[in-house]
């Protein structure tokens, strides 16, 4: 809930800082100005994308055969443990 989404968010801004006409500087005030307020809104940008990204896994687990998606995790498999 921590640190994966975070980053994500962080790289998703980065991905996307010529599609806002927006610079690392504007960033970097932006960080300054208001921290935790920045942080935040990565961290939920980030949760956003992972949570979507979880649901389009999960239907391409419905659409394709079986076995086509060996090398990720099945989280509705009930012998699956994540530890």
């Amino acid at each position: 809930i921590g640190v994966i989404p975070l980053v994500c968010g962080w790289w998703l801004d980065l991905c996307s800082l010529s599609m806002f006409d927006a610079t690392l500087k504007d960033r970097e005030a932006s960080l300054v100005a208001a921290p935790w307020t920045l942080m935040f809104i990565h961290w939920l940008v980030g949760m956003v994308y992972v949570y979507y990204f979880a649901s389009f896994i999960l239907l391409l687990r419905e659409v394709l055969r079986p076995g086509v998606l060996w090398f990720l995790k099945n989280l509705n498999d009930p012998d699956f443990s994540p530890v």
